[in-house]
């Protein structure tokens, strides 16, 4: 499998992965394939030029995506938007894309690594927790897990 960071000129490969995302998994995201699909071109390149994104393929398809909303002033790192392919879940593509994260994080100095997940997404929370994350709030229906760096 191939591991790489997508700049902004592969934004219709960020696209295609976001979409499909969506129709195979949309009660795991909180958008809507409908408002997604109809954003302008404009839209993901300005994803891809502010959110780091990683896509994990295989034989030229895009099997995973994960990205992460960069630390600011007021708050730490966030893993957003993980997916993984049907395919290829339960062989360690999950924590690969998540591992990209946690280095991209660590390498800019940062101490914490947050993340909101369905608290009824009990594959999800099984990973994060052996990962480290720990629960440290709830939101209605998400759960607000953190990782030490």
């Amino acid at each position: 499998m191939r591991l790489e960071r997508l700049p902004p000129t592969d934004w219709e490969r960020f696209r295609a992965i976001r979409l499909r995302s969506l129709r195979t998994d949309p009660h795991a995201f909180g958008s809507e394939y409908a408002e997604v699909s109809s954003r302008p071109p404009q839209s993901w390149i300005g994803q891809l030029e502010g959110l780091p994104t990683w896509v994990v393929s295989h034989e030229g398809r895009d099997q995973g995506v994960v990205r992460f909303v960069p630390s600011s002033e007021h708050s730490p790192a966030e893993l957003i938007s993980l997916w993984v392919a049907p395919e290829v879940r339960g062989q360690g593509v999950a924590r690969r894309l998540i591992q990209c994260v946690i280095d991209a994080v660590r390498e800019q100095g940062e101490e914490r690594l947050r993340l909101a997940v369905k608290a009824d997404n009990h594959t999800a929370l099984g990973l994060y927790g052996a990962l480290g994350f720990v629960e440290i709030a709830t939101a209605g229906e998400e759960l607000l897990m953190e990782l030490r760096l």
